[in-house]
């Protein structure tokens, strides 16, 4: 779409928004001063003009992102854009899943090293009748192990969703090619931890009379159990908003009843952002897939007419 001004569209719709839920809060307004009293037709009147304003509001959205979309690659993708994205897919959580099992067993040695710490502080503690201490390094302790088991359930959910029912699931919620480039990059990820405790697999049994080798095989097979304890897999979620995410912003959409909670279509990924504030001032971004999105964030997505039932950008 051509002279179509992105900034302008942003303004007109903050606009457009804004008199709407002017013209819902004076019409409940009025509602609860005449209730009981008398009939009011114009009042009603005052809800079919809110309604109006904030169909143009969502009009003024599907036109921007029309335009801001029209020259990415998820609007216009052949069969070998598709197989390419597969692929690169593949290949980026291959190197991930390399990753992790590294960062996981440098959580895993650091977690036992700063647990032995705590042990050893808490029998100072208990020796001195320091009971508060040794409260604070059990608090710790357990701490630690909490995220060590909330890395492995993220492990154990990210594994459930590559499995041939969820792979279904997500093509009938996000189309084929999203599910398949999120399975490639599932796979990817799995494959290091998955090779290195199969090619390990026998080695302890088989080194039983070579002390080193069998040591070796041993480190090995927790590097490939490690991939499972990889604590970016808990961590990984919502970042600061960027650049980029503030003009998706500005054709997002409000979630009913949660305030400070907003979703929005990313014009460069045709996938969603969801901004929520975080309580001190600032606002946490995570990308989703429509399939990943809250009820109350689809609605809130499918009530604005930006997108179809599928989570795909709605014609203006």
């Amino acid at each position: 779409m051509r002279g179509v001004d992105p900034e302008a569209l942003a303004a007109l719709t903050r606009l457009l928004d804004l008199l709407a839920d002017a013209f819902e809060q004076i019409r409940s307004e009025l509602r609860a001063v005449v209730h009981g009293l008398t009939v009011v037709p114009a009042i009603d009147r005052l809800g079919e003009v809110a309604v109006w304003v904030r169909s143009a509001a969502d009009t003024a959205r599907r036109v921007a992102l029309q335009a801001l979309s029209a020259g990415q690659p998820w609007r216009h993708r052949d069969l070998l854009d598709h197989l390419g994205g597969v692929m690169s897919a593949f290949g980026s959580g291959l190197v991930n899943g390399t990753e992790g099992m590294v960062r996981g067993l440098w959580a895993a040695i650091e977690t036992n090293g700063q647990n032995t710490v705590s042990a050893a502080v808490s029998v100072w503690d208990a020796s001195r009748g320091d009971w508060a201490g040794v409260e604070a390094q059990a608090g710790q302790v357990l701490d630690r192990e909490k995220r060590m088991v909330e890395a492995v359930g993220h492990s154990v959910v990210a594994l459930a969703e590559s499995q041939p029912p969820m792979f279904a699931w997500h093509i009938h919620e996000d189309g084929f090619w999203r599910a398949a480039d999120d399975l490639a990059s599932a796979t990817g990820q799995q494959i290091p931890s998955l090779l290195l405790t199969v090619a390990t697999s026998g080695a302890g049994a088989e080194a039983g009379v070579v002390g080193d080798v069998g040591a070796a095989a041993d480190i090995a097979d927790q590097l490939g159990m490690a991939g499972y304890l990889d604590p970016r897999s808990v961590t990984r979620g919502a970042v600061p908003m960027s650049a980029d995410d503030v003009v998706t912003m500005d054709f997002s959409v409000a979630v009913a009843g949660e305030p400070g909670h907003r979703v929005g279509l990313d014009p460069q990924t045709g996938d969603f952002l969801v901004a929520r504030s975080d309580g001190d001032g600032g606002i946490g971004v995570t990308e989703k897939r429509w399939s990943h999105l809250s009820d109350a964030e689809r609605r809130a997505m499918k009530n604005s007419s930006v997108v179809d039932g599928h989570g795909r950008l709605a014609s203006v």
